[in-house]
């Protein structure tokens, strides 16, 4: 990524506000090596729903290196098994799920009949599946959690494998932080609540926290100024 040290980026009366500021969110998260998926995203910018100016700067520039970005874990020790294990937990909770509102409609029709369409303990089985899949949910968030501290222990001893690419992302995001602040003074006057975005990092000029991150949200929310 080239350069551009908080470069303005002028939006146009017509782009899709929600888009910038679910942009500037994407992009922040990356930079603490939260890699959310691109593809909405990347359909709609270049469709120049941010303008042509910006599609062009993502397509060449911005897009490319957020891929190669996400593509590092997946060769950093342990990360590997950790998604594997996040995977088995998803399809143990997907499911349970399903089994569990089976024997819930069946625990429910006997209720009304004395017949059974699956098994006669449905009404003891049921909760028990719920059970599995509450604690095969917390097991893949705390899984999720864990994928994410082992990323940031790995980028915290090796500084320099993407330092200065997030380093640059970061003047992007600034950038736009600019475009949208101006685009809200040139075109629209929204309330407060219009104006808020979420961020995990806060080193960006222009902006007003609002709200810090919590336990489970690990976001802070702040205001556009």
């Amino acid at each position: 990524m080239k350069t551009c040290k908080a470069k303005f980026y002028e939006f146009s009366k017509n782009i899709d506000v929600k888009l910038l500021k679910s942009v500037i969110y994407v992009l922040d998260a990356y930079r603490v090596h939260r890699y959310l998926d691109l593809e909405k995203y990347d359909k709609e910018i270049r469709e120049g729903k941010l303008g042509r100016r910006f599609a062009e700067k993502w397509k060449k520039d911005i897009h490319p290196t957020l891929l190669k970005m996400a593509k590092l874990p997946f060769k950093i020790p342990g990360v590997q098994k950790l998604l594997q294990l996040r995977l088995l937990f998803k399809l143990i909770k997907s499911f349970c799920f399903t089994l569990a509102l089976l024997f819930f409609a069946d625990a429910v029709f006997q209720v009304f009949s004395t017949y059974s369409l699956i098994s006669k303990h449905s009404a003891i089985l049921a909760p028990i599946l719920f059970l599995m899949v509450a604690v095969s949910g917390v097991s893949e968030v705390l899984t999720v959690r864990k994928i994410s501290m082992v990323i940031d222990s790995y980028y915290k001893t090796h500084p320099k494998k993407f330092g200065l690419i997030t380093s640059r992302l970061r003047d992007v995001v600034q950038g736009l932080i600019y475009g949208l602040s101006m685009f809200y003074k040139k075109y629209d006057t929204p309330d407060n609540d219009d104006k808020r975005i979420e961020l995990y990092n806060i080193d960006y000029k222009g902006i007003k926290i609002l709200k810090k991150p919590k336990l489970i949200r690990k976001y802070y929310e702040v205001l556009v100024e």
